[in-house]
């Protein structure tokens, strides 16, 4: 409960993330929705594989849309025990740029008529003052989740159109895996 309750206090205490998360974005946006659940089928293929239809679901913690200019500003809300000065790391290691670009080509498919023009964390550490800080997410990361999440979206569509799920894609596609040893593990 403390945790909580520091988490919430830090954010409305930090102007910009109080916009994003519990206002409307400094009156620039017409309408703040959270906790979105999408879904929707796709159809998708491996590579050499038959097209099937893949379920997609994203559930989005917020974002404000502005109909005049019929764009869209996506939000996500992390906590971390990490110090904020490293949350870079933190992006990195579980891959939230790709969870965002997944977030955003949702938000594609259900507003179609809309840009999504910007990605943005709102990020709180869990402990000690419980500061808050705000990311913008560049397109170079939404990019890079692009490309890695159209990669599992692949694995998926080879495991469906091949109903196994029991073995690996490489293992069913015949491939040998290389073991390499890094230039630095002399002692092994």
């Amino acid at each position: 409960w403390h945790i909580v309750q520091g988490c919430i206090e830090s954010i409305k205490m930090h102007e910009v993330a109080n916009e994003l998360i519990c206002k409307n974005g400094f009156g620039k946006f017409h309408d703040a929705i959270a906790e979105k659940e999408i879904t929707f089928d796709i159809m998708w293929n491996a590579q050499d594989e038959p097209e099937v239809n893949v379920p997609i679901k994203a559930k989005i913690d917020r974002f404000l849309i502005d109909h005049q200019e019929k764009t869209i500003t996506l939000i996500d809300l992390k906590t971390t025990a990490k110090p904020l000065g490293r949350f870079e790391e933190t992006v990195a290691i579980y891959h939230y740029y790709r969870q965002l670009a997944w977030y955003r080509m949702c938000l594609a498919t259900e507003y179609p008529d809309y840009e999504i023009t910007e990605a943005y964390i709102v990020a709180v550490q869990t402990n000690k003052e419980y500061p808050c800080d705000v990311f913008k997410i560049d397109e170079s990361y939404l990019k890079a989740g692009v490309k890695e999440y159209e990669a599992l979206l692949d694995r998926i569509a080879f495991h469906m159109a091949r109903s196994n799920w029991g073995n690996s894609m490489e293992t069913q596609l015949g491939c040998i895996h290389n073991l390499v040893l890094a230039d630095d593990s002399t002692n092994v």
